[in-house]
């Protein structure tokens, strides 16, 4: 990525998509990535499409080799309780968007993620890491509680008491300890990372989406509802597969000893 001159003059997200996998990556190098105004704009944008997009199967969010993202832009900060106010109601807008998304979301973690930047990670539904990454629970580092779901994430991973030292404490975990504590799914030398995602992300994207979107409505609405609530949603989930394309595909191929051709429908 460019750290040139014309650096300025480029978009603070990029945003691609190849055979339904939506790709957008911070663009701020030089401020590690960190999200002011036009990022939050152009990340509830791009998350938005992807949402809208019938012929999606799965969403990569990345920053570059030295951040995934810093958090909120320090410079920013400080103008006022109105603007953070809608700051702050922007990220929600972010978290919503990402939990709510119909395919799989990944967080592709190298180098720092910080504050809000650690907040938007947690909310994926999978994060791969770089062995040079650093989740920084920074908040209470610089006088503030979390923000952008960071409360909601980290207990349910780690447990109640656990995630107080974390966020009270605000030590920064590095890839293998986030892995030990079930944060981070895979950790992959920096070198191999770009091959190692690739890899991982074409094996999801030609999974079976539909049974990933229902796992993910299961999985994040678990803690809200009863065993009897939980097993009444899981029937209904399955009831609306059974009569998909792909599982009538995983059967057919399961029998047939072939590998599955899911369409996602």
């Amino acid at each position: 990525m460019s750290d040139g001159p014309h650096d300025c003059e480029a978009p603070g997200l990029l945003v691609t998509e190849l055979d339904g996998v939506w790709t957008l990556q911070f663009n701020r190098p030089r401020a590690r990535n960190a999200f002011d105004w036009p990022v939050r704009h152009l990340l509830i944008d791009a998350l938005t499409a992807a949402t809208s997009d019938p012929n999606a199967r799965l969403v990569v969010l990345r920053g570059d080799e030295a951040a995934f993202s810093a958090g909120g832009d320090v410079s920013e900060m400080s103008q006022g309780e109105p603007d953070t106010a809608d700051k702050l109601a922007a990220g929600a807008r972010i978290i919503e968007l990402i939990a709510d998304m119909p395919v799989p979301v990944i967080a592709a973690v190298q180098g720092h993620a910080a504050g809000a930047g650690f907040s938007i990670a947690l909310a994926c539904d999978l994060i791969y890491a770089a062995d040079n990454a650093k989740f920084s629970p920074s908040f209470a580092l610089i006088g503030l509680s979390t923000d952008l779901s960071a409360s909601y994430w980290i207990p349910r991973a780690l447990g109640i008491h656990r995630a107080k030292d974390l966020l009270i404490g605000g030590v920064p975990l590095n890839a293998e300890e986030a892995r030990a504590l079930g944060i981070v799914s895979a950790v992959w030398p920096l070198g191999d990372f770009e091959a190692a995602l690739a890899e991982r992300v074409a094996t999801l994207a030609h999974g079976p989406t539909l049974a990933y979107r229902a796992i993910k409505r299961l999985v994040n609405g678990s803690l809200q509802r009863t065993l009897r609530e939980q097993t009444l949603a899981e029937i209904e989930e399955q009831l609306r597969l059974v009569e998909s394309h792909d599982h009538g595909e995983g059967l057919t191929a399961f029998s047939k000893r072939r590998p599955p051709q899911f369409l996602g429908r």
